[in-house]
């Protein structure tokens, strides 16, 4: 599971996706996304974007992503 949350959060640093596009690039489901952000926020902060597109599909909705560290 660390591995999954590692790259789900490598992706999510890369660009704002959506749920669908998580799923497909990680290679996981849903609930595994899931469990993956509760990982993810107890060490960075996961921000929810409503309304917006997904760098990826395109899509417009509900995107996950983390603000990249400045410096």
């Amino acid at each position: 599971m660390p591995e999954k949350a590692a790259l789900i959060t490598a992706l999510i640093m890369e660009r704002p996706l959506c749920m669908d596009c998580i799923v497909a690039r990680a290679t996981a489901t849903p609930e595994d996304v899931r469990a993956s952000f509760l990982r993810i926020q107890h060490v960075l902060e996961l921000r929810r974007g409503d309304g917006e597109r997904c760098r990826t599909c395109g899509a417009i909705g509900t995107v996950f992503y983390l603000d990249r560290p400045s410096g």
